[in-house]
């Protein structure tokens, strides 16, 4: 059972008002309560404040289960941990997070890079900075022990709500992003949708058109069989044994088959009327998108599983000669936004090797490196020799960036 919780409402440093309402989940992912209208979201464990950021209720669904409240020491960070590598996810100003990379660093964390974070993470939510670890960091430091480095770390003399304004536009230009990719994808099913409607509308006009032709025709044919009945029955005839004795069953048939023409005309029509119907609706979904859309959809593990699958499966099909080592794939579909640069590169490698230029790597015996575009800059490293894996010849292929080039070689030279 949903229960309400007590509210303290706070504008300009005074308590103005003490409310009970449901949580309700905001689109970036922060609790926070209705107040006159308006969500905003909670500034301690049981308060909001007029003077930050809103939004409208239906953007803001009711939490059917408990949430994790805010507290005195609610963490502004999320460990997200990777097969290849693991990633350290804030909120804040660039000062606070020059100040956690300086308190990792004195607690001799490894650092691999870090700098502003354009994706969501495992639950759909957008940060504003990552720190890239090593895949092993939960072998060495614990979470709870992390919370205990970063536990003296804040935003000095700063008001944890009030963001600096480079900071909030550049959230609210992701946040924008995303919701246009989701309605991008809603506008392209809707075109979809209308499509098939739209053939499926013409298929049944098409079958009304031919049922209506069929009902006038067999019309004519039972007025003119009915008119020469009635000139085989009449008096003024000779005789009613000249009557052709097949008139009456071919009367009952053309009837029958008229009757059944006409219900075939009205499932047309119904189907018609359903597909209309669709139409409309999908039509009014699409104007609600536009409205207030909401946040795309999370990426949880099962989903990341799908898409290494389907990326193996398309290369091994597609590719056969192509081996992807260490955690490639995983580099691929997580950090690789724009795929196309890279897929020329590995079809160009398998079909014409020469095609290729290749720069040699000094310290790994054999491996070539070329650069790639990953959609956000030239940043992309793909190593590539040629070996024998599993008794057959191929391409053996490390995809990673410029960031991890000191231990993606010091590894090279090791194989």
């Amino acid at each position: 059972m949903l229960t309400p919780l007590q509210i303290q409402v706070e504008r300009g440093g005074e308590l103005i008002d003490t409310i009970e309402r449901l949580l309700r989940r905001l689109p970036d992912g922060r609790i926070g309560a209705e107040y006159m209208g308006l969500v905003y979201p909670l500034s301690g464990p049981a308060e909001i404040n007029l003077e930050t950021t809103w939004c409208y209720p239906s953007e803001a669904p009711i939490c059917l289960e408990p949430p994790e409240l805010p507290s005195a020491r609610a963490r502004k960070w999320h460990l997200e941990e990777l097969s290849s590598r693991s990633y350290l996810l804030l909120n804040g100003s660039a000062e606070y997070l020059d100040r956690v990379v300086t308190a990792l660093q004195s607690a001799r964390i490894e650092i691999e890079h870090w700098g502003p974070s354009f994706r969501e993470d495992a639950f759909g939510r957008l940060h504003d900075w990552f720190i890239r670890l090593p895949a092993a960091i939960e072998e060495t430091f614990r979470k709870w022990e992390i919370d205990q480095i970063l536990a003296g770390v804040s935003e000095a003399d700063e008001p944890k709500l009030h963001l600096p304004l480079a900071d909030q536009l550049t959230r609210t230009q992701r946040l924008l992003e995303a919701l246009l990719r989701r309605q991008a994808e809603a506008e392209r099913q809707l075109a979809e949708a209308l499509a098939n409607a739209d053939a499926q509308g013409a298929a049944n006009r098409e079958f009304a058109s031919q049922a209506k032709d069929r009902e006038r025709h067999l019309q004519t044919e039972v007025a003119f069989l009915r008119a020469s009945v009635s000139a085989a029955l009449s008096p003024t005839t000779s005789s009613t044994s000249d009557a052709d004795p097949h008139l009456p069953r071919l009367l009952e048939e053309l009837e029958s088959e008229r009757d059944d023409a006409l219900a075939r005309w009205a499932l047309a029509d119904d189907e018609l009327q359903r597909h209309q119907a669709e139409l409309r609706e999908l039509t009014a979904r699409l104007e609600e998108l536009k409205l207030a859309p909401q946040n795309a959809p999370a990426l949880n593990r099962r989903t990341r599983q799908r898409s290494l699958e389907e990326l193996e499966t398309t290369l091994r099909v597609l590719l056969p000669d192509v081996r992807l080592l260490r955690g490639s794939a995983e580099f691929v579909i997580t950090e690789v936004e724009d795929r196309r640069d890279l897929y020329s590169k590995l079809r160009a490698l398998s079909h014409d090797p020469t095609s290729l230029r290749g720069k040699r790597v000094h310290t790994a015996d054999g491996w070539l490196e070329v650069h790639f575009s990953t959609g956000r800059g030239r940043d992309g490293r793909m190593y590539f020799k040629r070996m024998t894996i599993d008794g057959a010849a191929c391409w053996a292929i490390l995809v990673s960036d410029k960031a991890a080039q000191t231990s993606d070689i010091s590894w090279l030279g090791g194989q």
